[in-house]
């Protein structure tokens, strides 16, 4: 399992976005159980974001092995909020252009479920406990 070290270093959001892209595809291949990932995206975590882990445990430790449980949480810290009619906006740009590869538009699409994951409500991730 070869996960890329991950700073979340200001400007960072496309490497944030690009970073989670890279623990699913992980976890689709079947090199990482999304139960226990968790453990293995803190072991790639520097700076900024390993500060920010670090805060969390300080508050709660269980449930952050599991990447259904780090995710949202990843998300919400280190990729922008978008408004709804940025929402809008990338869901209809969400058609194959001329000449675009699969490939790539394929990443466009995961990129906007992730922004759109970003933004549904969780009442788990509203306590106190994982605020920062």
């Amino acid at each position: 399992m070869d996960l890329p070290l991950f700073s979340g270093a200001s400007g960072g959001t496309l490497a944030a976005r690009a970073f989670i892209l890279e623990v699913e595809g992980k976890i689709a291949a079947g090199a990482l159980n999304a139960d226990r990932a968790g453990g293995a995206v803190k072991s790639v975590l520097r700076g900024r974001a390993q500060t920010w882990l670090l805060s969390l445990i300080g508050k709660r430790t269980a449930g952050l092995d599991s990447w259904v449980t780090l995710k949202p949480l990843f998300v919400r810290k280190f990729c922008p909020q978008l408004t709804v009619d940025e929402l809008k906006a990338l869901e209809q740009a969400l058609v194959q252009k001329q000449g675009e590869w699969v490939d790539d538009f394929k990443i466009r699409c995961e990129i906007f479920y992730i922004e759109k994951d970003a933004h549904r409500p969780n009442e788990e991730l509203e306590t106190e406990e994982y605020r920062d």
